[in-house]
């Protein structure tokens, strides 16, 4: 019963995306299209292994984020031209403070602030497609707006309000949990965004088709389990 209710918010969730991605993709030349729904559908695939992962156990989620996290290090590590081992220091803190995470939650929470990465990641995605007009780190990431920015933070709280019950909080909990999650979100993202921009890259690897990347995927995840905890003494 439990993951039927999960799958109803994630497929409704990215059914949305669909007609989001096929209304901005409606003029796109063909090798784009084929790109962004290559990127879509691996998305796809990567959040529900990531929640049966997580519903088959402990053990299991906490082995394929350390196969995660290990090919994230090494393609940091690959791509770093200055400064490589405070890069790569300050992300073994981050991963070592997630699998910590990993280990304490339960799976209940784990997928819950999941979803709420995954529908900012998204929803910023499909928003600024559709709407961006404004940049909003022009030296960062020039590709990111604050439409985006705004209809992931919409997103992921709608999400993170939908899933209430799945980490037993009330609505206005989730809200400000979800809003807390978002912000880590988009922080993990937008640095490393400006280690690709000092560093000259545009990927961090190709591991993942369309996704520039396993660490370019789970970036805005990095921080997401420290704003938990965060959000969870607040409240």
């Amino acid at each position: 019963m439990t993951l039927c209710r999960i799958l109803a918010v994630t497929l409704t969730a990215f059914a949305l995306g669909a007609l989001a991605t096929h209304r901005s993709l409606r003029n796109a030349p063909a090798p784009m299209r084929r790109e962004r729904w290559t990127k879509y559908l691996a998305y796809i695939l990567i959040v529900h292994a990531v929640i049966f992962a997580a519903l088959a156990g402990r053990y299991v989620l906490v082995a394929l984020f350390t196969v995660i996290l290990v090919a994230g290090g090494m393609e940091l590590w690959r791509v770093a031209r200055h400064a490589r081992v405070v890069w790569l220091t300050g992300y073994a803190a981050l991963a070592i403070a997630l699998l910590g995470f990993l280990r304490t939650e339960s799976a209940a929470a784990v997928i819950y602030v999941f979803c709420v990465v995954a529908a900012f990641d998204g929803f910023s995605q499909v928003v600024g497609n559709n709407f961006g007009r404004y940049q909003l780190a022009r030296r960062i990431s020039p590709g990111k707006t604050i439409e985006g920015a705004l209809g992931g933070v919409f997103g992921g709280t709608s999400i993170g309000v939908w899933l209430c019950w799945l980490a037993g909080l009330g609505r206005a909990e989730a809200m400000f949990a979800s809003i807390c999650i978002c912000v880590a979100a988009l922080s993990g993202d937008l640095l490393a965004s400006g280690f690709k921009r000092l560093n000259g890259v545009k990927d961090f690897g190709g591991l993942i088709p369309a996704h520039g990347g396993v660490l370019d995927r789970f970036d805005s995840f990095l921080l997401a389990a420290s704003a938990w905890w965060v959000a969870k003494l607040m409240l």
